[in-house]
């Protein structure tokens, strides 16, 4: 709970994730130190990207190499050695496979609704694509949320 709205980054040099307090401050957020997430020992773990799963745990993404940046124009740095890492909670739900692209375009706006920012992400993104390729008819509803709804529902249409 205490990492619920709170930003976590990784630091490729310190060899670590850390997670920051975010207040809100009038339109924008002050940043605070909450601490380590995640530590290592070994001088190769580099965190470069971390994303929000469906199932509401962090992937990070380990570049695992010994160098922090490939200033040396020798094509010598390890290309196959890099780590996919899974940080979940206790507790936490378990997911069956799935694939969004099966979903209905109705499915994909109900979608919107879920607490799970990933979630409403992946709907999003799914539903622009659809729109691109012409698919256009569950934007009525969208726009009706639009003028109707309040809060995130609303921002999301």
């Amino acid at each position: 709970q205490e990492y619920r709205g709170q930003y976590i980054a990784g630091n490729l040099l310190s060899s670590a994730v850390y997670w920051h307090k975010l207040e809100p401050v009038k339109s924008s957020f002050k940043a605070s130190h909450g601490g380590d997430l995640i530590t290592s020992e070994d001088i190769w773990f580099r965190p470069v990207d971390l994303m929000l799963g469906p199932d509401g745990c962090v992937y990070v993404a380990d570049w695992y190499d010994k160098r922090a940046a490939h200033l040396d124009p020798v094509d010598s740095w390890h290309k196959t050695s890099g780590r996919i890492y899974r940080i979940e909670y206790k507790g936490g739900p378990k997911y069956p496979t799935f694939d969004l692209r099966k979903k209905t375009p109705a499915e994909l706006v109900e979608l919107l609704k879920s607490p799970n920012k990933w979630w409403r992400n992946e709907a999003r993104r799914l539903l622009a694509e659809r729109a691109a390729a012409g698919d256009t008819g569950f934007q009525a509803k969208l726009r009706k949320w639009l003028l109707t709804e309040k809060g995130q529902l609303a921002l999301e249409a």
